[in-house]
């Protein structure tokens, strides 16, 4: 057993001391204790340079809105063996994703940490949608549980590219009103008022998946987490690759690839049947 799934295991078996904290910040830094009792070295990428240079590189990897990249660790073949088991909280700011980047043998995983003080079914995703190869873990203080998933088991990646989409076609539009209205408005308006729209994305009542802590919900999300680690080998050493030096582009997909439970929740062909 290795250390990401004693993570997990600890999570199934810890629901509520986990989530007895007073707010999001406290349920993260439960998640960072659930990390080091599982094995997990923290390190503070301020005080390795090494380190830090490298994160820094795989930024436009981690943070692409539309290309969502299950990472190598090649960390070990390019700092030192030592460059293993271990997480860094934060890596690129506290109000950016992701909030934990841990690093097993193989592969560099992306931790995101939702909470609720009361008993919504569903976080709150402001202007980041979930990324298909991201774990999350939802938390509830009313309720004193959590579950977690990926995020391709809550949103399609093609349904998440469509969204963004529509929100930078919405920026756009403002845009270009704003340039309309300071070419008219400039020399009446010397405070130098302006727009900045704050778009964010949220789940609707009337969806399918709309309560994450629902019994069936929940177990089906962590049967898929736990099947996402086999699928992507985040048990097993392989030899790391390196990593691409541009983003490139990721295929959309169809129905047909998302796992077969939300294909038959949601009524698609291929679902299962019994």
């Amino acid at each position: 057993m290795t250390k990401f799934e004693v993570f997990l295991e600890y999570l199934d078996k810890n629901k509520c001391s986990l989530t007895r904290v007073r707010n999001g910040a406290d349920f993260e830094s439960s998640l960072q204790q659930a990390l080091k009792k599982s094995g997990f070295n923290q390190i503070v990428l301020s005080t390795d340079k090494d380190l830090q240079e490298k994160v820094t590189k795989i930024r436009y990897l981690v943070q692409s809105k539309k290309d969502s990249v299950l990472l190598e660790n090649t960390f070990i073949n390019e700092l030192g063996p030592e460059y293993v088991d271990f997480f860094i909280v934060e890596p690129y700011g506290s109000q950016n994703y992701p909030d934990l980047m841990v690093f097993n043998e193989n592969k560099i995983i992306m931790v995101e940490s939702k909470f609720t003080s009361g008993k919504a079914g569903m976080p709150m995703w402001n202007s980041n949608l979930p990324k298909k190869d991201s774990f999350y873990v939802y938390g509830s203080g009313k309720l004193n549980t959590l579950t977690y998933f990926v995020g391709n088991s809550l949103l399609q990646e093609n349904t998440r590219n469509a969204l963004i989409d529509i929100e930078n076609k919405i920026k756009k539009i403002t845009d270009d009103f704003m340039l309309e209205f300071n070419h008219k408005f400039d020399q009446y308006n010397p405070a130098g008022f302006n727009i900045y729209p704050r778009l964010a994305f949220h789940q609707t009542a009337k969806g399918k998946i709309n309560n994450l802590f629902d019994t069936e919900i929940s177990k089906k999300m962590i049967e898929e987490a736990k099947a996402f680690r086999t699928e992507h080998n985040l048990w097993f050493f392989h030899s790391s690759r390196a990593l691409p030096t541009q983003p490139t582009a990721k295929p959309t997909r169809d129905n047909s690839s998302s796992p077969g439970w939300i294909r038959s929740w949601l009524g698609w062909p291929g679902g299962f049947t019994g």
